[in-house]
């Protein structure tokens, strides 16, 4: 808005006090269009510095969202990873009961033939049968015999491997 005091002054600087003249008047529209103007400038430039706040504001607050969203996130995963260990550790101290309980029975069973093979061999002998026949079994025997200790070699070389470290140690299963 102009004020027609200052403009009035301006335009009657030199002490004229004649009315304003067509180009006053002109100059007068002129000035209050641009005032005018400016003042929808002011207006936007307003608006825009609110709508900017508001926006710095809301994607603060997104942030701020997101933030805690992935914290929430890591905390379920870090309990979701301490439950599936739990329960893998589990897994893995029932499988080595598991496996313990297989070798004693394995090593009964061993023990076991190994003993129904000599006594057989013992009986054989006893017997009084033919040498050619007692030998020959005898042979059999032996040789079975030798095959069942020679495997339980082998198993018990192969399970001392199998059995390397575990989590950064060694486990001895007897």
């Amino acid at each position: 808005m102009v004020d027609s005091g200052i403009y009035d002054r301006v335009m009657n600087a030199d002490g004229d006090s004649a009315t304003p003249s067509a180009d006053d008047r002109s100059l007068r529209r002129q000035i209050e269009e641009l005032e005018t103007e400016l003042d929808r400038y002011r207006d936007q430039e307003k608006l825009i510095a609110d709508t900017l706040s508001l926006a710095t504001r809301h994607a603060a607050a997104i942030r701020e969202n997101a933030r805690r969203d992935a914290e929430l996130t890591l905390r379920k995963a870090r309990i979701e990873a301490a439950e599936r260990k739990g329960t893998a550790e589990l897994d893995r101290d029932h499988a080595l009961a598991e496996l313990l309980r297989l070798r004693r029975i394995t090593e009964r069973m061993r023990s076991s033939l190994s003993t129904f093979l000599a006594s057989t061999v013992d009986e054989l002998r006893r017997e009084g049968v033919e040498e050619e026949q007692v030998s020959n079994q005898t042979t059999a025997l032996e040789a079975a015999l030798a095959t069942v200790v020679e495997s339980s070699r082998r198993t018990e070389v192969r399970d001392r491997v199998e059995d390397g470290p575990i989590g950064g140690s060694r486990h001895e299963l007897s």
